[in-house]
This record gives structure tokens, sequence and C-alpha cells, in this order.
């Protein structure tokens, strides 16, 4: 495949793959830390500040052996066309960690350009599987501080990139409902919708069984736009969301075995209606699938079997994918794709 440039990730955690090094390592200088599953959570301005603090005190090589990962990553993703990444946050205060991290991954994550990393687009939210824990006090905290803290970055730039902040991941999954009971996270969920349009941000949206309460307050709330998280549905179901105004993050999904009802309502949406997304890391990609036409079905070998992680770098085999259901060429299919994801964003 030519290199091809500006298309974007608009769902990727990216910072697990240093929080995997940390969890790995256990270094007692982060035993303060809290484990949340597979990251350190941070609860406040400051507990983040400590962990920036505690890892860039740590010798030079260990920082490196922290970071190296990330960064190469990172750099990958860039190289194979990627500019834009979307970083979404579980729990209160992890957009402001991740934004954090981003700095030592890029001196300046606002500034792509100069550093051969994608520009990192970070989101704050809480999770439906934490949802008992959101606090819409501590969202609008860290808004504020995430806000001025790239109003500060983006002042001392010549390009003039304007300031980007999602809310999400936030939304219904019923998988969690013997421990987050529903009417709980549909709270959280609508506090979340609400300052989102109120402060006219994008959002992501995850769903799983829980598509009427997520469209009832769809419904409810006007102004929501952005994406709904790993859509794996038919065209029915893809058409409610989209006359709400959010656009279907396609991810890996596509390119299962059994993907013929999601490739229809793909097409069906129009290629104006998508974008792309890893869920790294996840996601796997079943690249015994990577060629096929919009039917399904295969119309060339590819001799690499089973399923490999879908990471930014690799996005491009959804790129591939995506071309040959809208029988386009791959360029265009870029094209169109980032600019659906700088439309979230109200460009």
């Amino acid at each position: 495949m030519s290199q091809i440039r500006k298309f974007s990730d608009t769902h990727c955690h990216l910072f697990r793959t240093a929080d995997a090094v940390l969890l790995r390592r256990r270094l007692p200088q982060f035993s303060g830390f809290p484990v949340r599953d597979d990251y350190l959570r941070c609860d406040d301005k400051g507990s983040v500040e400590m962990f920036i603090h505690t890892l860039k005190t740590l010798p030079e090589n260990e920082l490196s052996g922290i970071t190296a990962d990330l960064k190469s990553l990172a750099q990958r993703a860039f190289s194979s066309g990627v500019e834009m990444m979307m970083v979404p946050s579980v729990s209160a205060y992890e957009g402001f960690r991740n934004h954090q991290l981003g700095k030592i991954l890029t001196e300046n994550p606002v500034n792509e350009k100069k550093t051969g990393y994608p520009h990192l687009v970070f989101g704050m939210g809480t999770h439906p599987m934490y949802a008992d824990s959101f606090s819409l006090k501590a969202l609008e905290n860290e808004y504020m501080i995430l806000k001025k803290t790239l109003e500060n970055e983006c002042s001392d730039k010549t390009e003039g990139r304007e300031v980007r902040i999602f809310v999400g991941e936030i939304g219904i999954d019923r998988r969690f409902k013997e421990t987050v009971p529903i009417e709980v996270q549909v709270k959280a969920f609508r506090e979340q919708l609400m300052f989102a349009a109120d402060n006219g941000l994008p959002v992501s949206i995850h769903a799983v069984g829980g598509d009427n309460e997520i469209l009832h307050e769809l419904k409810r709330i006007r102004g929501v736009r952005g994406v709904l998280h790993a859509f794996t549905g038919g065209t029915s179901r893809a058409e409610q969301y989209l006359r709400h105004g959010l656009k279907l993050g396609i991810g890996p999904m596509l390119m299962a075995m059994n993907s013929e009802k999601l490739r229809d309502a793909v097409y069906n949406a129009g290629m104006n209606s998508i974008v792309t997304e890893t869920d790294y890391p996840y996601m796997y990609i079943n690249v015994r699938n990577s060629s096929r036409g919009r039917d399904g079905v295969k119309t060339e070998a590819d001799p690499t079997e089973g399923k490999i992680t879908a990471s930014p770098d690799r996005l491009h085999i959804l790129l591939t994918g995506l071309a040959e259901i809208f029988e386009t060429d791959e360029e265009r299919m870029a094209e169109v794709l980032m600019n659906n994801a700088e439309n979230l964003f109200g460009r």
C-alpha cells in the first residue's frame, strides 16, 4: 500500500501502552496510585501532577523503558497515515492525565508537524462500568483545567490549531448492570451528554445493550454531535443514530467473518456518515478477511492467517476495507474519513 496521509483514529486508548509497562514492573514509586483494571488511576489534579512528577524523576533509562513502546507505536501510526488520534477517558481526570503523559511523549502534543506524532485530541468522561463513581463536579473541574492548559499551549503556537476536547467514553453497557445498575448508568450518561451539549463538545458513546436508553436521551437533549463508538449493528439501527446527528465509529469488526450486516449498514449510511477507530488495545483485526468486497466475499488470497491487535498503525487495513465497500480508491476514502473526523469539532 502506498503511504497515505491524513486519516484519523477516533477511539484509541493510546496510553494503555505505558500503563501496561508500569503494571508489569510494579515500581514502588507508583504504589500510592490505585490500579483500576488495566491502568493507574488519578482522582484529581494533584494526583495527576504527582503521577507525572514521579515519572519525570525516574532515572532516564527507567523512563525511556516505560515510554519506548508508546513512542514507537505513536510514530508508526503517524508514518502509516494517522494524523489525528482521539484518546478517550474512562474515569475522572484520566483526560488530564493522558494529556500530561502526551507531553512526555511529544514535548508538545498539540504540534504534530514538528514531532512526527499524531495530533492527540483528549476526551474526558466516565465509562458506564464506572458510572457509580461519576461526579459532574469533577467533570466540570477537569474540563476547566484541560481547556485552560490547551489554550495556553495553542496560544504559544504560530499554526493556530484550535483547542479540541471531547466527552467520552460515555454510555450504557448492560454487561455491568449487576455491579452498576442501569438507572445509575443512565443518570451518569444523561449528565455527561447534557454537559457536552451545553459546552459544544462532541461525544463518544459506548452502547452495549443500551440502545433504547441512549436513543431516549438523544431525543431529549438537543445539540448533541459525535460518534457512536464501535458500531456493529444493521441498517435500521444505524439510521436511528444518524438521525440524531452522530457518525458511526467503524472498527475492526468490519473485518470479521460474519460482518455482512455491518458492511451493508456502512454502505447504506454512506461514506460521509462514518469515522474509523481501533479501540486499541482491546480489539483485534481478522487479517484473513482484509481483502473483501461489499458482499463480504474475499476477492484475493491473503497469506497471513489469524488475528492481530487492532493498533493505530494498522488502521490502513480498515481504510482498505472501506474503500472496497464504497468502490473508491484509498486516497479518496482517506480524505473523506479525515473530513468526517474534523467535522466532529465543527470544521
